[in-house]
């Protein structure tokens, strides 16, 4: 699994907000219109919700969620984080079995993440972390 700094990020890039568990439809119709007009080979997807404990039926909504938006933009590398913030212990179990590429992990305020996340990620899904973790 690789691990790569967050400089190693396409130049072509895409930054929204994640669906959080009930995303409401215009989330989605705003996102399906402009998606097509994205050529985007990077989508940052940033996902207040994993900050913290993620309840199971917002879990299950998640799964949907990102199952949704991996259709909508199928030919992007989706990169999940955190943001605003760092993923938190409970959440990363759900986040790794998401249907994203790579998740972003703020070492420099969780240094416990990357083991935790090696520990956890699939063979496939790329950890990034900032450059100065390196």
């Amino acid at each position: 699994m690789p691990i790569r700094p967050s400089a190693s990020q396409p130049r072509t890039q895409l930054r929204i907000p994640g669906p959080s568990a009930r995303p409401a439809g215009s989330y989605w119709r705003t996102l399906e219109a402009e998606a097509p007009a994205h050529t985007a080979r990077a989508v940052f997807v940033d996902e207040p919700a994993f900050a913290a404990a993620v309840e199971e039926d917002d879990a299950a909504a998640l799964r949907r969620a990102f199952a949704r938006l991996r259709s909508i933009l199928p030919n992007s590398r989706l990169i999940l984080t955190a943001d605003p913030g760092a993923f938190a212990r409970e959440a990363l179990p759900l986040a790794v079995g998401l249907p994203v590429d790579a998740l972003y992990l703020d070492t420099e305020a969780r240094p416990h993440l990357l083991v935790e996340a090696l520990a956890l990620a699939p063979a496939g899904l790329e950890l990034l972390v900032p450059e100065a973790a390196r």
